[in-house]
């Protein structure tokens, strides 16, 4: 027992002194592994953080389709249809003009819209709800033919936060990759470094033996 003890500690004395003599390179190699295994860390904080700051009814992407004035019901119901039965279409909800109009009177400073009822200026509108699986590539595809469609007088789209973070998500990932490449190029240039100096030290106690 006390010969194990006794090896050990004489191990752990040479490796010290391996270690105090190339200090600058033992310290950059424990800096950079550190900095290796805490970038996982640091980048799921910043999309946890991100996603906590997201209210819950802006994960949906919107379109408001704002209807030709002279519109029959009709051809006005076949436009709800159509729209319904798109899987990327979670909910379709006819707003008719005058209830726009009472929400926007509602609004402070607004009250003098309420008189506008008898010459209502403002179309009737689908709202669109986009499902939280629809891609941008399948939004972007439906407003597209919604803003070539006779039927549509004009169309308002609000992407989801999620979508407008795709680009920060993205970037976020490249800064990630580049970071962790460079950390391991540095850990292994530290451990290369460590390593000729090892071999360095052997050589010269090979010269010092053979003298």
């Amino acid at each position: 027992m006390n010969r194990w003890i006794l090896d050990h500690s004489q191990a752990m004395k040479d490796a010290w002194k391996r270690t105090s003599g190339r200090l600058t390179p033992f310290v950059v190699l424990v800096l950079l592994l550190g900095i290796l295994l805490a970038l996982p860390g640091w980048l799921a904080q910043i999309w946890l953080g991100m996603a906590t700051l997201i209210p819950e009814e802006a994960v949906q992407s919107e379109a408001i389709v704002f209807l030709q004035k002279d519109l029959d019901v009709e051809t006005r119901i076949d436009l709800e249809r159509t729209l319904t039965e798109m899987e990327e279409a979670d909910q379709v909800v006819f707003v008719p003009k005058s209830a726009a109009l009472d929400a926007l009177s509602a609004e402070d400073g607004l009250a003098p819209i309420a008189d506008l009822k008898s010459n209502n200026p403002l179309p009737d509108a689908l709202r669109l709800t986009f499902t939280i699986t629809a891609g941008e590539a399948k939004e972007s595809q439906i407003v597209q033919m919604l803003e070539s469609d006779d039927r549509v007088l004009s169309l308002r789209y609000y992407p989801s936060t999620r979508i407008q973070y795709a680009s920060l998500v993205e970037m976020l990932g490249f800064l990630g990759i580049g970071l962790s490449a460079l950390t391991i190029i540095g850990v292994l240039m530290a451990v290369f470094l460590v390593s000729a100096a090892d071999v360095v030290d052997d050589r010269r106690r090979i010269e010092l033996y053979t003298l």
